[in-house]
């Protein structure tokens, strides 16, 4: 089973949720289980992953949701039901979707302190 969920993003039309799960009993485990609903409450899509998974976001119009799993930004396509990787650097991660939801600009962060993390 899967405890309440860590982590949540509504899509912006109100259609669909996407929840981080971690599983139950695992409250200091990070999340590793993605789940999107429709708001009727409809199971849409239920994904397993072997690492954490953080920072869920929707596309403008729903089609597709972004996240960070371990320095990779997966895309994961509703439609077509495909998840797609991309390498990213490790202190970015996604900020905001374009209005035509065609690109996905990306927060870079960096250390304040000279030689720190």
């Amino acid at each position: 089973g899967l405890a309440p969920a860590y982590e949540y993003a509504v899509s912006r039309d109100g259609t669909y949720v996407a929840s981080f799960d971690r599983p139950l009993g695992s409250s200091d485990e990070p999340p590793r289980t993605l789940r999107v609903r429709r708001t009727d409450g409809q199971d849409v899509l239920q994904l397993d992953a072997s690492q954490p998974l953080w920072v869920p976001l929707w596309s403008p119009v729903a089609d597709r949701l972004a996240f960070v799993s371990r320095g990779r930004l997966e895309l994961v396509d509703l439609e077509g039901g495909g998840v797609h990787s991309l390498d990213i650097p490790a202190r970015a991660q996604p900020l905001e979707w374009m209005p035509d939801g065609s690109s996905l600009l990306l927060l870079m962060t960096t250390s304040i302190w000279p030689g720190g993390t």
